[in-house]
This record gives structure tokens, sequence and C-alpha cells, in this order.
């Protein structure tokens, strides 16, 4: 739910068909949907970065039509989660949006709620694979969400900063590793962190193919990889991935033992240091936060909500025990 700022605005000279029709995307929609995507935001999306969202099988989108014109969209990617332990299957909401013609139309009926009503319930069970559906919607995107009786608040997502060099003893061994390296550590790592986890939480499964469809599969993005490893085999026991910006150090990933994680902050910081960056900032939930050290400032950023049948059970499962980050988002 990385959706649009839809919060409707009246247009009283808006003359649009007022049939809806929903149908899901393809490649041959690329065009039309660059455009929406244009039109919503105000910004242009690169064509490698929807293909890496929703072209690979499991994941896709689903657009309305009025007179044969886009008008708005949704779109999903398949995760594989463990709540208090127990393996589903969910799926991010990325690029919802609708027209700006059609943001005067704050009606149960309108396209955004018509067609995430068919969506949703298209992937959902009983009709669907998937339990809920989740996302990271903006403000505006949230609260028209919610009025539309759409999406359910269970979490935030703070962005936490530090700056300076760490302190944690033992960060100085924390060394370098190629992406590769990480994907195949990556179930090994994946164990560590699930037996380290609070029983309660909700977490997506970041294990090898996970990594490799997050990180070494992204088409625009070039991450590194910080890695602490233990005995003479040097065999890795917690990861961090990050990406280098223009001001700071953006940590997406902690993978492996989570008591390891205050150390590997540090070592993110020490290398912050070393570029001449003045700091680093991560996205987190209370609960992952919970571990890591406290930052300078943190202030919220996201809610963190979710849709679909069994919403009130649902929304009380997992309030406020997401273990979620950087790395759960699509656009980082």
């Amino acid at each position: 739910m990385t959706g649009a700022d839809a919060t409707p605005t009246p247009d009283p000279a808006a003359d649009l068909a007022p049939d809806l029709a929903f149908d899901w995307t393809s490649p041959a929609d690329e065009a039309g949907l660059m455009a929406l995507f244009r039109d919503a935001f105000g910004a242009d999306m690169d064509p490698r970065l929807w293909a890496w969202k929703y072209y690979t099988p499991g994941n896709g989108g689903m657009v309305a039509r009025r007179g044969g014109a886009m008008v708005a969209h949704y779109g999903g990617q398949a995760r594989r989660l463990e709540v208090a332990g127990a393996p589903l299957t969910a799926m991010w909401i990325g690029d919802s949006m609708v027209h700006p013609r059609e943001r005067g139309r704050l009606r149960r009926d309108n396209a955004f709620g018509r067609l995430g009503r068919t969506f949703i319930e298209a992937v959902t069970v009983p009709a669907g694979p998937h339990a809920f559906v989740y996302g990271f919607p903006s403000p505006r995107a949230a609260r028209l969400g919610q009025l539309l009786g759409l999406y359910a608040r269970v979490d935030r997502l703070d962005v936490l900063v530090w700056s300076g060099p760490g302190r944690t003893p033992g960060r100085r061994r924390v060394r370098p590793m190629t992406l590769d390296g990480l994907v195949a550590a990556g179930d090994d790592l994946w164990r560590r962190q699930r037996a380290g986890l609070p029983r309660d939480v909700a977490v997506t499964v970041r294990d090898g193919a996970f990594l490799a469809a997050r990180y070494a599969a992204h088409p625009l993005h070039r991450y590194e990889v910080l890695v602490r490893c233990e005995g003479w085999r040097r065999r890795p026991m917690a990861a961090a991935v990050i990406r280098a910006q223009a001001e700071a150090v953006e940590l997406l990933d902690l993978l492996g033992d989570v008591g390891a994680y205050p150390l590997l902050v540090d070592a993110v910081r020490d290398l912050a240091v070393a570029r001449g960056l003045p700091a680093v900032f991560a996205w987190a939930t209370p609960s992952l936060a919970a571990v890591l050290p406290a930052p300078e400032r943190r202030e919220m950023v996201h809610e963190v909500n979710i849709a679909g049948p069994d919403l009130a059970a649902n929304t009380a499962r997992l309030a406020d025990r997401c273990w979620m980050g950087g790395g759960d988002s699509d656009d980082r």
C-alpha cells in the first residue's frame, strides 16, 4: 500500500463515464500504466523497476477502466511471512494510484474503493491464496483507505537516525560481503534470526530466496553487505544490508543473530564516518527498534496497514507486533 497521494478533492468539472471495468495487467499495458503513474504522482516510473515488481510469477496488478481508459491501479507482490511462528502468505501492496480526475469521487463505489475491494477479494482467501494484504501507505492514502473501509492500522514505521562513530566493542571485526555471498548464507542467517525473534511477531521470511529477489535482482539500486562471522571457518552469524546515498547511509536490513544487531548498526556508523557521510538512518517498527541502539532522532514515517478477510481478527493478531524495516518496502 505504498499508494498514491489519493485524498479526494472536489472536481465538479469531472465528467467521466460512470461504468468501471476491472482486469489484470500484463506487459502490454506498460505504456498506459507509466502514463497513469505520471498523472497520479507527477513523476516517472522506470519500466525496469515496474517489471521487477510485477512481472514475476505470483506478483501482478489490476486496473480500473472508465470508457476504456485506465483510471486506477493496485499492484501486489507475494510475500512469505511468519506470524507468531506460523507460516502464511500475504501480499504486499504497491503503487496503488488513482487518476487525479477521480479524486473528487469520495464514495464507497469510486474507482479507488471499488478496485481495492475487487483486487483484495481476488488475492485473499477464499478466492486467492493469501491471508491478507498489507503495506506502508502514505498518510493520505491510509486515511482514504480507512474511510472507505478497506484498511486497518496495525503498527507504525519510524525512521531512526544515528550520527558519529559507533561504540559497541567488536564492531571492527565486521567485514564486507558480496550479495552472492549473502544469498548463499541466507538460509542459515534466517534460521539464526528466527530463533532470536520474539515469539509473537509478524516477520517476512528472510531466507536466501527472499534476499536474491529483494536485493541481488534489484534493477536499479546497488546494495552493500557487512557481515559478522564466527569461528575459524568464518561462518556468517549476522549481516546488514545497506545503501550509500548522497547524504547518508541507509540501513535496509538486519539478518542473523538478533543479539549482534547493535554491533552491526555501529559498524555501519563507522563506515558512514569513513566515507564522510554525516548519518545513518533506518526504517523500523517499534518491535525491531527495541533491539537497536537508541537513535539520536526518531519520528514516524508510515503506518503499517492491512486489508482483507477477517479484518478485525487479523488486526488484533498483528497489532503492534510487526517486525519490519526498509527492506520490507519495495521502493528503498
